[in-house]
This record gives C-alpha cells, sequence and structure tokens, in this order.
C-alpha cells in the first residue's frame, strides 16, 4: 500500500488477520469495519481505493468463516466494483473469485459460479505479470466447482494447472504445492485411480512432514489418503501399518496443546497471502510429477513409507531395489529428464518414387538389407514397403541391421530409462559425497540408501559408471532412416499425398535404358499414356510444391560444397544391367538429368541432386560381380544419405524425450501379435491404443500417462511421427485423425485406390469396382466390402473422414436417388487410359482459361487438379459428373448444358456445350448465355481452383488466380486479370506477345463483355 495510508489502518487490518487466524472470527470482522469508519474521512486516491479493495475481499473471508453468506457477496462485489473503477484487471479478477467462491457456498448454479471464475480466468491470464498464487487460486476455484458437481476430469486438469502455476511460482517444497498434491490425489480417488491417488498423498506427505511437526492435522489427513488408497489396493499390510501410525499421530495431537492455524484445503489460503516460500531448485521442473504417478501400472508394487523421529519419511529398505517409478532416485532422475530431457532425432524417411518398373522395390531390399526376394519383379507391389536401415554406421550385409525399425524405437526408449537409472546412481555419489562434508544437509523427504556412501565413496565405481552412462549415451544416438516406397502411378498423387513427410529425403529412381520421352511401361510390357518426361515432371513438382518454406542448406559432399533447396530430391537409375558398357551408361545418366532439369524452373533446379548412382536390379543376376556393384551403390548412397541428413535441421535439431515415450505407447498397435486378439486396439495400462484415433483420444492418452504439455506440444508431436514414419497424422484442428496401425491402413488404401475388386466375391460389389474405375465415383457396398475385410467396420466413419480430409473423396448426393448407398467422387480412381469425350454431335464454346502466370508457376500437378475437382464437386453439390484423363465433364440440369473442364500445364481449360434442339437453337443458346451470365459458373471454378492451389503450393500462397484469353494469332494466353464483369472487359484484345488485335469470341460466349 501507498504512503497515504495512515498506519494506524495498517495496524488495525494486520490486528484483524491476526484475529482471523486466531478464528476469532468475529472481533477480526469488528476490526476491519472499524477501518472503514476512519476512512470516511479520507480523501479518494488510488491507493485508498486499492486498501478498500483488500478489506472488502478481507470482510468477504470473515464472512464466509461466519457463515453470513450473503453479506460475504456483497463485499465481494463491492471489491470487483472497486477493481473496475481502478481499470485493474488483477483486482478485478481477485472479485470475481470470491464472489465465485460465496456463490458455492449460497448454492448457485453450476454455470453461474463457472461464469465469474472462467471471467477471472481470462483476465489474470492477459496479465504475463500476474502472480502464479493468484492464478493458481482461479484453477483450485475450478477445480472444486468442478468436483462439487461430478465432473472429475475436469477438476482433475483445473488441479494440475494449479500445481504447475504454483510450482513455477514458489517451486516443490512449499506448503501450497502439498495442498495440491492433496486436492489431486482425493480427485484420483474419485476416479478410481487409487495407484495415483497413493503416489499424490505421498507426494503432499513428503511435503507437510519436512515442513508441519509430525502430528499435524495436514501430515495426518494425508495419511489418511495414503492409507485409504492402500486399502483400495488391498494393500492391507501396508494400511494396517500405517494406521497404526497414524493412530498414534492422533494421540500425539490430542495431547499437544498446540493450535494449528490452517485452513480448510478449499478455503486456498484465503486472506493472509502470505509470502511464498523460496522458489527452489526444482522451479518449473515439476509439473508432471504428480501426472506420471497418478496413472502408473497397476501392477507396480506402492512402496510403503515409515515416519522418521525428526518428523521425515524415508523409503523402506526393503524397497531400495528398482521397483518402477515409484523408486525415489529413479523416480526423481526420471521426472526430471521427462520434463527437460531433449535427444537428437533418432530417425526420419526416405522415399523412393518414380515411374512404374523403375526398379523401386529392388532398390528399397537393397537399402535395407534384406535378402533380394527372388521373383520381386513378377510380383504384385505392395502398397508401401518401409524397413530399416542404420545410418549411423553402414555395415553391410549384417544380419543385427535387419531389425524392424519399431524395436529400435523401444530399445532407445528403453535405453533411454536405463540411462537415467544409472545416472541416479551417479547422483548418490555426489549425494553421498555431500552429507559426509554437511551431516546435517536436508534432502527433502527423500532419504538416500546410506549404503551409497561406502558403495560408491571409490573413484572407481564413479568412472565404471561414467563409462556405462556414454554407452547408453552412444547406443541411443544411432540414426536410422524408414525406408518407404510407392507402387502407385505419379497420376494418383492424392493418394501419396498423406504419407509424404514435410522432412525427409527423396530418392527419384528412373529407368536407364529408357528414354525420356518413351512411354512409361507397366510392368507386363504394355505402355501407358504418360511418358517419362510428364512422370518425373509430375513427380518433383509434386515434391516440392507441398514443403512450406524455401530454406537451403550447404552439404560438403568430399570436397565440395552444395547449396541444395529442402527438400532434397536424390536422383538415382536404375536397369544400369541392361546396358553392358560404363561409359554409355554414364552419358545415358548424364542426358537424363539434363533433359529432367531442362523442364524444371531454375528454383525447382536446386532441389536435385545427381548422384551418379545406377543400380543393377536384375535379380537373377547373383555374381560377386554383380553382388559387389550393388553394396557399393548402397554404400555410396548410404553415404549421401547420411551427409545430407545430418546437415537437416530436422535431424540437428533436438526433440523432447516424451515424444519417443509417446510413440512407444503408440507404437503398440502396430503389433500384430497383440492387436490380433483385439478388433479396434490394444489395451495398455487401462487406456485403449487405437488403429485409428482423433486427437482429441491422443490428447486424453498422453494426459494419462502424465506427458501432456498442451494441445499444441501434442500437435507438433504427431507432425513429428508422421515425418520419420511411425504414424500417420491428418491435422485438422481439434478433429484431427491419427493413424498408428499403418500397414493395415495401407492395405485399406491400397484396396481403394488399385481397385482390387477381384476378390470380392458378390457380383454386385465387382461391378461397383469396375464402375469406379471407368467414372471414378466410389459407391459405399465398395467401401463396406473393403473395412470388412479387414476387420475395420468400427472405423469405417474415420477411414471415410480420413479421407475426405485429404481431399482423396468427397461425398456427393443425388436427391433423385432412391437407395441408401452414399457415393464418393473419386478422381484418382479413374483408369488414366480411358478415352476422351466425343463432343462432335454437340455445339460448343470457345476455350476459356483460369490459372496462374507461367512466370509464377510452370506446371500444376496432376494432384492439385484431383485436389481441385474434389473440392469443387464438394461445393457445387453436382452429382451428375463424368470423368476422363485429366478431364471432367458436369452437367447442370437446370439449365440444360454441360461444362467441361481440361487439364493443362498451368492452366484449367473451360468450356461448355450443348445439345441443340430442333428445328432452331437461337433461343436455347440466348438462355444458357443468360444463365451464365447470372450465375459465373467460370468464378466459382477460378475459387475453387485458387483453394487447391494454395492449399498444396505454398509458394502460390502470394499470387491470385487469373482468367486468359487465347490470341487466335500466335496461339499465346493473354491475362485478363481478376476481371469479370460486362462492362470491364472489351471483345477487341490486343495480344501481349504478338502484338496484334483480336476479337475473342470467348469473352462473348461467357458473358463476359458488352
Amino acid at each position: 500500500m501507498g504512503d497515504s495510508i495512515p498506519p494506524n489502518m495498517k495496524a488495525l487490518r494486520q490486528e484483524g488477520i491476526d484475529l482471523y487466524l486466531k478464528k476469532d472470527f468475529t472481533q477480526a470482522r469488528l476490526k476491519f469495519q472499524l477501518i472503514f469508519e476512519e476512512m470516511k474521512v479520507l480523501e479518494n486516491q488510488v491507493d485508498l481505493a486499492q486498501f478498500r479493495h483488500s478489506l472488502n475481499l478481507d470482510l468477504a473471508d470473515t464472512c464466509v468463516q461466519l457463515e453470513q453468506y450473503q453479506q460475504a457477496f456483497e463485499y465481494a462485489e463491492t471489491a470487483t466494483r472497486i477493481g473496475n473503477s481502478l481499470q485493474d484487471q488483477v483486482r478485478i479478477a481477485e472479485g470475481l473469485d470470491k464472489q465465485g467462491e460465496v456463490k458455492q457456498k449460497l448454492k448457485r448454479s453450476h454455470e453461474d459460479i463457472l461464469s465469474d471464475l472462467m471471467k477471472s480466468l481470462q483476465l489474470k491470464s492477459k496479465v504475463k505479470e500476474c502472480d502464479g498464487l493468484k492464478l493458481a487460486r482461479t484453477y483450485d476455484l475450478l477445480g472444486v466447482e468442478n468436483q462439487k458437481n461430478g465432473k472429475f476430469k475436469e477438476a482433475l486438469l483445473m488441479f494440475e494447472r494449479s500445481l504447475n502455476a504454483k510450482l513455477n511460482a514458489i517451486g516443490c517444497d512449499s506448503e501450497e504445492v502439498g495442498d495440491s498434491y492433496a486436492l489431486i490425489g482425493h480427485i484420483c480417488d474419485d476416479l478410481g485411480k487409487y495407484l495415483s491417488s497413493d503416489g499424490m498423498y505421498r507426494l503432499a506427505l513428503g511435503i507437510y512432514a519436512t515442513i508441519f511437526p509430525e502430528h499435524h492435522p495436514k501430515t495426518i489427513s494425508a495419511y489418511d489418503g495414503v492409507i485409504n488408497a492402500r486399502v483400495k489396493l488391498r494393500k492391507f499390510d501396508d494400511a494396517l501399518e500405517l494406521k497404526q501410525t497414524v493412530d498414534k499421530l492422533r494421540q500425539k495431537a490430542r495431547k499437544s496443546n498446540e493450535c494449528f492455524d490452517i485452513p480448510s484445503l478449499y478455503s486456498l489460503y484465503p486472506l493472509s497471502q502470505a509470502s511464498p516460500s523460496k522458489p527452489s531448485s526444482c522451479k518449473a521442473k515439476g509439473s508432471i510429477i504428480g501426472e506420471i504417478i497418478r496413472y502408473n501400472t497397476d501392477g507396480v508394487v506402492p512402496v510403503p513409507l515409515i515416519p522418521q523421529q525428526h518428523g521425515g519419511v524415508m523409503i523402506h529398505p526393503k524397497f531400495g531395489e528398482i521397483t518402477g517409478f515409484f523408486h525415489s532416485k529413479y523416480f526423481l532422475s526420471y521426472w526430471a529428464y521427462l520434463h527437460e530431457g531433449n535427444c537428437r532425432s533418432d530417425g526420419m524417411r526416405i522415399m523412393l518414387l518414380g515411374s512404374q518398373s523403375a526398379g523401386k522395390s529392388f532398390i528399397a531390399k537393397l537399402l535395407s538389407q534384406d535378402e533380394i526376394m527372388k521373383d520381386i519383379l513378377s510380383q504384385t507391389p505392395r502398397v508401401t514397403f518401409y524397413n530399416m536401415a542404420n545410418i549411423a554406421g553402414y555395415y553391410p550385409c549384417e544380419h543385427e541391421i535387419r531389425k524392424d525399425y519399431r524395436r529400435e524405437l523401444d530399445k532407445k526408449t528403453i535405453t533411454g530409462m536405463e540411462l537415467i537409472q544409472q545416472s541416479a546412481k551417479l547422483e548418490s555419489i555426489r549425494t553421498a559425497l555431500v552429507k559426509k562434508a554437511n551431516p546435517d544437509a536436508k534432502n527433502g523427504f527423500v532419504v538416500w540408501d546410506p549404503n551409497d556412501e561406502e558403495k560408491y565413496k571409490d573413484s572407481k565405481a564413479d568412472a565404471e559408471l561414467h563409462n556405462q552412462i556414454q554407452s547408453r549415451i552412444n547406443a541411443i544416438r544411432q540414426q536410422y532412416v524408414t525406408v518407404w516406397h510407392f507402387g502407385w502411378r505419379a497420376h494418383q498423387y492424392l493418394s501419396h499425398q498423406p504419407f509424404m513427410p514435410v522432412n525427409g529425403i527423396y530418392i527419384l529412381v528412373f529407368n536407364l535404358a529408357q528414354e525420356m520421352d518413351e512411354e512409361v511401361q507397366t510392368r507386363d510390357g504394355y505402355p501407358t499414356s504418360m511418358t517419362y518426361r510428364s512422370v518425373m515432371r509430375e513427380w518433383v513438382f509434386s515434391i516440392v510444391d507441398g514443403y512450406p518454406t524455401k530454406k537451403r542448406i550447404n552439404v560438403k559432399i568430399g570436397v565440395t560444397h552444395h547449396q541444395l533447396a529442402l527438400p532434397i530430391i536424390l536422383l538415382v537409375a536404375s536397369h544400369g544391367d541392361l546396358i553392358e558398357n560404363q561409359d554409355i551408361r554414364r552419358h545415358h545418366f548424364k542426358q537424363f538429368k539434363s533433359n529432367l532439369l531442362s523442364i524444371l524452373p531454375s528454383d525447382y533446379k536446386q532441389h536435385i541432386f545427381s548422384t551418379d548412382i545406377i543400380f543393377n536390379c536384375n535379380p537373377d543376376d547373383k555374381s560377386q560381380n554383380a553382388i559387389q556393384e550393388r553394396q557399393q551403390c548402397c554404400h555410396q548412397l548410404h553415404k549421401f544419405i547420411t551427409v545430407i541428413a545430418n546437415c537437416l535441421p530436422f535431424i540437428t535439431n533436438p526433440v523432447p524425450i516424451r515424444w519417443y515415450i509417446t510413440a512407444a505407447i503408440l507404437r503398440l498397435a502396430q503389433d500384430d501379435n497383440v492387436s490380433s486378439s483385439r478388433p479396434g486396439g490394444n489395451q495398455f495400462h487401462g487406456e485403449e491404443v487405437n488403429k485409428i484415433m482423433l486427437l482429441s483420444q491422443v490428447c486424453d492418452m498422453v494426459k494419462n500417462y502424465g506427458i501432456y504439455f498442451g494441445e499444441e506440444d501434442v500437435q507438433n508431436m504427431l507432425l513429428y511421427l508422421h515425418d520419420i514414419g511411425i504414424i500417420l497424422y491428418y491435422p485438422n484442428g481439434d478433429d484431427g485423425i491419427v493413424i498408428t496401425a499403418i500397414d493395415w491402413y495401407l492395405g485399406i488404401l491400397r484396396a481403394f485406390i488399385i481397385l482390387d475388386g477381384h476378390r470380392a466375391q458378390n457380383l454386385t460389389i465387382k461391378r461397383c469396382f469396375y464402375n469406379a474405375r471407368q467414372a471414378g465415383i466410389l459407391e459405399e457396398n465398395c467401401i463396406d466390402s473393403v473395412v470388412v475385410r479387414f476387420g475395420a467396420a468400427i472405423f469405417k466413419e474415420l477411414i471415410i473422414k480420413s479421407m475426405e480430409m485429404a481431399d482423396i473423396i468427397c461425398e456427393i448426393k443425388n436427391p433423385d436417388c432412391k437407395d441408401d448407398q452414399r457415393r464418393y467422387f473419386a478422381p484418382q480412381l479413374l483408369d488414366v487410359q480411358a478415352h476422351d469425350f466425343n463432343l462432335s454431335r454437340y455445339q460448343v464454346s470457345e476455350w476459356l482459361y483460369v490459372g496462374y502466370d507461367s512466370q509464377d508457376i510452370t506446371y500444376l500437378a496432376d494432384g492439385v487438379y484431383d485436389c481441385f475437382l474434389t473440392k469443387f464437386v464438394k461445393e457445387w453439390k453436382n452429382v451428375d459428373v463424368e470423368l476422363r484423363d485429366r478431364c471432367a465433364k458436369f452437367y447442370l440440369q437446370d439449365d440444360r448444358y454441360f461444362i467441361l473442364i481440361k487439364k493443362q500445364d498451368c492452366h484449367i481449360a473451360l468450356r461448355y456445350f450443348y445439345e441443340p434442339s430442333k428445328p432452331s437453337s437461337t433461343n436455347q443458346l440466348d438462355e444458357i448465355k443468360l444463365a451464365i451470365s447470372e450465375k459465373r459458373p467460370q468464378n466459382f471454378i477460378r475459387e475453387k481452383l485458387e483453394a487447391a492451389a494454395k492449399q498444396r503450393i505454398y509458394r502460390l500462397r502470394q499470387y491470385k488466380c487469373q482468367f486468359y484469353l487465347k490470341c487466335n494469332l500466335c496461339q499465346k494466353l493473354n491475362c485478363l486479370g481478376n476481371k469479370s464483369q460486362q462492362q470491364e472487359i472489351s471483345k477487341d484484345r490486343r495480344c501481349s506477345s504478338c502484338k496484334m488485335q483480336f476479337n475473342c469470341q470467348s469473352l462473348i460466349d461467357w458473358s463476359m463483355c458488352n
């Protein structure tokens, strides 16, 4: 308070506080009211108003103790009004807190109480300088309110946040923190989490035992909580032992004449606001102690506590060995490491991409050190193959490297915990030495094993432990990549998109024996409709366009420094065995690289790195020379990957160790041995890990394992795990979807994309799959057939939603359809060799073009076009659609005309057409033009193309989608800008290229000019 407050008033208030603490509430109230009488003669100043605000809160507290709740509420309202007049958000919030607390006593509605408390929380959160204890008070009041209304999970969250605020403000050894542990222990008991309740009450007990005498009411109350939990855990011997101890403490308390000034836990230090304890070294480190211990496994044996003569507690000697998280040394080290511990990323993804029959499967097998399948080229390709390769050290043909990546993940997590355990032992050496030098030093509520001093006082043991820790660190630093390859076509990019990592290395494989302009052949030797030039361009643009930034890194390979843009694409050749001469091989590689770079813009070229590696992909060639040649190619490619990976920010930036622990939990759904017994997922520590989950479910699971640091942290973790290939994550706000069983999901997606309806026994299903390939429309009974085959019926809606989120499909509804079957538009299902539309009997308009300037982008990938079509159909809700390769036809029934959409390099071409009626079509054309003039379908198409392009191509987010006209003289496109109104455009145009004036019929046809 300021100097304008008379000293006698400050003294009177202190006397009132002292009387309050002595529970003489009536006299305390008289003291406070006397101050108000004396304040009437003083001028109204800011300091005086602040003092009056505090007095009103004091009187509200006192009236609550006297059960005069209405008067207490009036004082609280007055305090709030004073805070408003001062424009002091913290004081307003304090008044609202008190209003909410008194409303609880008045038994007002739950919503009314929450309204005051949430307003208070919002106000305090805006003030950076707000005291952590004041923020904790609001969280505690919210927790109490939710607990009283049976909302135990919400109450638990509030108490946890209160605990975190207190730990940040005053450290981990204060009475207030002990109160929070006791409150959380109570909530855990309400939730049936008895092991967690036991752990929390013991943490509270550990704090109380170092602050209060052993017979203090709070200490006894914490013992009661531990006893209650032990009984419910059926640990009757432990409970009986502690019960006998507590009975003795109660007898001692009754004989004692001490008066303990302890407010109820629900009063929450209301009045005195005594100075908090000095922050300890564990400030802000213990926010998850309780969370770890709350949801531990029921198989862990709780460690009984033994009271000591000085009032502290120690771990029972017979539990001196490591027994899970509850062992004191291990637990404290684990807690600190889990809260603060970071590690270098131990994995990333390598994506093998390329044309059909390029030898990707063969190279993937070589990279992962697996044996080459004898008949690999004759087998149907898997959707994707992924395995693990060690990039910390390359050891060709060593069997130990051929481990499943998920085992490595488990090993990393376990190794990290073992490292902590060893660190805890090493820390006990220092603790023993400190105790030897200073026998009076306190060590909190944990007392180390007395034998540690003798056991580890020898420096040799210290050195041995250091060596053990270093070996663990070396094990933890092993780096791995998961090698993925797709057997699908580049045309089906939308199906690849969910699996493409933002942070990864891409290997683009091409067949050295084929020319750039040759048609790509299938595995059976049949030509496709795409050339190598178009396939390679499609892959490069699909990879680069999806990267969010324009980062570049400096990579030193040999003695040469390379500036490479992210993501990096390594160019690798296959089928070198088809060309015997080594010089011709190298010439072909150089020529192919030159041709590829010639069709790419300059900024795209910076993503390509030529490895000059040529693989022998003949599986029948098992000669010693062929084997050595393959090993040498693998070794060279491995060196490139290692050097580049170690330069990537994704690898060099540390990640929290808790993310790996979460990954180990999510990985359970991929364990075939376990998940085979359950259709949905696995039961682990009482929580279900499903094969496909919502983001909210993952957040709940992470909370239950005590490693929740906010939803943003969970989303960042999921994006990271997605990038290294542990899970698949479809981010979509609160409705994001997580796939934990990747093989299972890929099998389902493959069944949709590849349309292998030949497995279906039902003729109707077979026909539906055939129609989907011809028309790009997927019917619900096709989906039902697939999900039943994969035992995924219970996840059907989530699977559909995940494909909708990736714009792979979208639902279309036909009001004229009488059956209940849902239908889905899926353009990438279409057979790319389907014939074009025949418009010979129709009247057609001139082409209108929508897209981007060729200087901004030279090519729109097919994936962008398919995404555009999906969004277009979804918004337009037009079910009368027919697809061809890079072309779609829509019928507008109300206006009786068609719109044709055709993809070109960086534009979409539009034209409309209609079947003329007999004998004259003049009136019909006028009606169509009138409909186009009123509804402007071209504007809607431009809007959806822009939305799809900005979603898929980050660099286009700063550009606008425009209309273009083709000059009928030089055939070059001319930009119209964003203009589309009649009065703004003249039909007479001057070409920006040839400078000649031309009369554009397209403007007339699309009603875009006078």
